[in-house]
């Protein structure tokens, strides 16, 4: 019969998709890995000073970063004595990378939606997902899985794309939704985010939401950016905004 032919690939609030068999959900998936290793180096060794400035030194930190790439934000978060132990999750083995470096304590080639790793529960401080989830099939079901990893009053730090961001939202209004090798319509993004769906995402997962902001703010080279966003009080902020960080905090028991 036809139901036993086809099964949910994708489930959840937003999307529910029909593929045949486990077999095309297979072949899904290394499509979107090859789409992924296509990528250029430079995507892969791209440091994210934003995020380590959100996070306080800490002589006995330990922080997992899942979306990894190269590894270069846990390298500097080390040297700039954020963290004690560093671990990093990504989906591909990059030969003569930076993920072999000897200040990372583990480095782990893992597709996180596979649910499989190996670390015990809530043993993180931090946990990073820096630009992630919008490349994963099922980001809310991940998300929650990764938050398993942080213990009590540990928070996550989470970037995300804005598909309000007016250079995307303008290309679409113009009738014009190509994608991209890189920003917000990435060709590798399988969802979209708006400020207000990622704070749903964030406390769907029980999560204390302590900061929001805006990619610009902490970005040098996007002065005018502020500056436009501060002469219309904030109302342009949606707009202007190519991504957003969120830092949460899992509730202590």
């Amino acid at each position: 019969m036809l139901y036993q032919v086809f099964e949910p690939c994708v489930k959840d609030r937003y999307l529910t998709g029909l593929a045949v068999g486990p077999v095309f959900c297979r072949l899904s998936m290394l499509k979107e890995a090859e789409a992924y290793r296509d990528k250029q180096q430079e995507y892969f060794r791209f440091r994210r000073d934003d995020i380590i400035e959100l996070i306080p030194p800490g002589e006995h930190t330990r922080v997992l970063e899942v979306g990894a790439a190269e590894g270069s934000t846990l390298v500097d978060l080390k040297r700039a004595g954020k963290a004690a132990e560093v671990v990093g999750v990504e989906l591909l083995a990059m030969p003569g990378s930076g993920q072999n470096h000897p200040e990372i304590d583990r480095f782990v080639i893992a597709d996180v939606e596979q649910k499989n790793l190996d670390f015990p529960p809530e043993s993180f401080d931090i946990v990073i997902c820096g630009d992630l989830l919008e490349h994963l099939r099922d980001p809310w079901s991940a998300f929650d899985y990764v938050v398993g990893f942080l213990r009590p009053g540990g928070r996550i730090i989470v970037s995300l794309p804005n598909i309000l961001y007016w250079r995307a939202i303008g290309r679409i209004l113009l009738g014009d939704f190509r994608y991209a090798p890189s920003g917000v319509l990435d060709r590798t993004h399988l969802r979209f985010f708006c400020r207000k769906i990622m704070i749903d995402l964030i406390k769907s997962a029980k999560l204390g939401v302590l900061q929001v902001e805006p990619s610009f703010r902490r970005q040098k080279a996007l002065r005018m950016d502020r500056l436009l966003n501060a002469l219309s009080l904030g109302l342009a902020e949606r707009f202007l905004a190519q991504q957003y960080l969120i830092v949460a905090e899992k509730p202590r028991a």
